[in-house]
């Protein structure tokens, strides 16, 4: 019987850099011995770090239903997750992709200065930090946009980028 692939890969909302991709797949297919894990950023490079294969792919243990990818995302991105599945001589019997947007850092950097207004009320009223404020989240909505309407991992990309730009430099923008 041949199974119907699925697979979710969330950001950790405690660890930020790590990625965990969990199979969801069903049906059955006794061919099947591995999986492989792909990340693919907006620019065609393949997003790895040391435990990559060959620069390119996570090796999946079949008998493991979840991998944890740590320390893969260092800034907020939009990444093609792609799944394949593998029987024993390294064929692909099936294969999944997905574009995800993980804007972890921007939405983390936002609740804190929703934290800062928490403390000091007076903050809304200065235009340059209620404006950045404001930008900031316009950046993190148009790359969710750009991904669930449009499919658009440009876009997607390019709205983080400028969202990081603000994170990376609240010293000019908070």
């Amino acid at each position: 019987m041949a199974i119907i692939p699925s697979f979710t890969a969330i950001q950790s909302s405690s660890v930020l850099s790590t990625l965990t991709v969990t199979d969801t797949s069903t049906g059955t297919d006794i061919l099947i011995t591995q999986r492989r894990v792909y990340l693919i950023q907006a620019n065609g490079d393949f997003l790895v770090n040391s435990d990559a294969v060959n620069e390119q792919y996570f090796a999946w243990d079949y008998a493991d239903t979840s991998i944890d990818i740590t320390d893969i995302l260092d800034v907020d991105y939009a990444i093609y997750v792609r799944v394949d599945w593998l029987n024993v001589s390294d064929t692909v019997l099936y294969t999944e992709t997905v574009l995800n947007g993980y804007p972890g850092y921007e939405e983390n950097f936002l609740y804190g200065l929703t934290g800062a207004q928490t403390s000091n009320p007076s903050l809304i009223n200065n235009a340059n930090y209620y404006l950045s404020k404001m930008t900031l989240r316009v950046q993190v909505d148009d790359a969710t946009q750009a991904i669930t309407q449009g499919g658009d991992i440009f876009s997607a990309q390019a709205a983080y980028n400028r969202g990081m730009y603000l994170v990376n430099n609240p010293q000019t923008f908070f």
